[in-house]
């Protein structure tokens, strides 16, 4: 697999589609849309990392984390390849902008949900969905119950499982991951 990528950009090759059943060889990546959010995550003696703070006491308090979160387009290169680009600097820049706009001892919990539409060899269409984590400096990627370590000097290889959204709330989270041109979103 030769390929020039740019330095820091982080490319998924998607060779197969994988059921429960079958694994299926992926034709083309048709469509892609995600999200990268940041939440704030911590102690719940410090009040100020959450939006909302009630006390249960005895029990633990119920919190609502702030959040941040920006929808993004990811370009499809060939039929199978999606360039999510310089996936730690936009990591580190929604992070940055979570922690300046909140008390700087707060923590954060930081994802990017990917939803993939596409077509295997056979003509079937499929849905997919898949998380990539982000925790010290590294990069997972999450389909299914696979898991792929992921770098941004060659491209890496990656199944895609069924989405774990049900038809209806699949087709409302793609509504929503639709871009805008407006940035960052918040509930703060």
């Amino acid at each position: 697999m030769s390929a020039s990528i740019f330095a820091g950009e982080v490319v998924v090759d998607f060779f197969e589609y994988s059921t429960y059943s079958n694994d299926h060889i992926v034709d083309h990546i048709s469509e892609v849309r995600g999200q990268l959010a940041a939440t704030t995550r911590g102690s719940f003696f410090n009040k100020k990392c959450f939006k909302e703070y009630h006390s249960n006491y005895p029990d633990k308090p119920s919190t609502v984390s702030y959040l941040l979160k920006e929808n993004i387009v990811f370009p499809i290169i060939g039929k199978k390849r999606i360039s999510l680009g310089d996936l730690r600097k936009t990591y580190n820049e929604a992070k940055s902008e979570l922690l300046l706009r909140l008390a700087k001892e707060c923590k954060t919990s930081d994802y990017l949900l990917v939803l993939v539409k596409g077509k295997t060899k056979k003509g079937h269409s499929f849905k997919s969905d898949f998380y990539i984590e982000f925790d010290k400096g590294n990069l997972t990627l999450i389909s299914g119950l696979e898991k792929y370590e992921l770098n941004d000097t060659s491209p890496n290889e990656s199944k895609l499982a069924p989405s774990t959204l049900r038809n209806g709330d699949w087709d409302s989270v793609w509504r929503e991951l639709e871009f805008k041109e407006s940035g960052y979103e918040t509930n703060f």
